[in-house]
């Protein structure tokens, strides 16, 4: 989750944790953040598509090989 989270822009990063993970409702995202409501509604919506699709891609992909540097040993 983490790593799509990385894939939002700052400002629709915070929108879409401050409302989704600690569930804030977008008028205290718009006074806390000091942009209008109609920013947050449009964040909010744009990341959640954005880290939807970062997601996908992620539990899609194959898991990439350790470097040697990581490689377990018993």
């Amino acid at each position: 989750m983490q790593q799509a989270l990385d894939t939002l822009e700052e400002g629709k990063r915070a929108v879409f944790i401050l409302f989704e993970l600690e569930g804030e409702s977008c008028e205290a995202i718009a006074a806390g953040l000091g942009i209008p409501i109609g920013t947050v509604y449009s964040r909010l919506h744009k990341a959640r598509k954005l880290f939807m699709e970062a997601h996908a891609r992620l539990v899609a992909a194959p898991p990439r090989p350790l470097a040697r540097s990581q490689t377990v040993t018993s």
